[in-house]
């Protein structure tokens, strides 16, 4: 058997992956790490969805009104601008512990 282990830096994941390395029945073992850890953190995503979502649409038309006004991080983020931040998050973020907030994705 072949096995992706994700998170093997862990509580959990160290002792999966001891378990797994010392496993006959484990073939290889890929565990991918990173240099950097990006936390995308929007408020309400603004985008259009396939399904209506009543309390969504609700707070979708009130920021909407109240947008000039707003503190920024409660306004509306667009799906593709946490679409940007993810995508470059994994392009190359620097090492490190970084959290991208609803107020830098407006």
């Amino acid at each position: 058997m072949n096995l992706l282990l994700v998170g093997s830096t862990g509580l959990v994941g160290s002792h999966a992956l001891e378990q797994a390395l010392a496993d006959p029945c484990v073939n290889s073992v890929v565990a991918p790490g990173r240099r950097a850890l990006t936390y995308v953190r929007p408020g309400l995503t603004g985008g259009q969805r396939a399904e209506f979502r009543f309390g969504e649409r609700a707070m979708v038309t009130a920021l909407t009104l109240l947008g000039p006004v707003a503190p920024r991080r409660w306004r509306l983020n667009p799906a593709s601008r946490i679409a940007e931040a993810l995508l470059a998050s994994a392009k190359g973020a620097a090492p490190g512990i970084h959290v991208v907030t609803s107020d830098r994705l407006t």
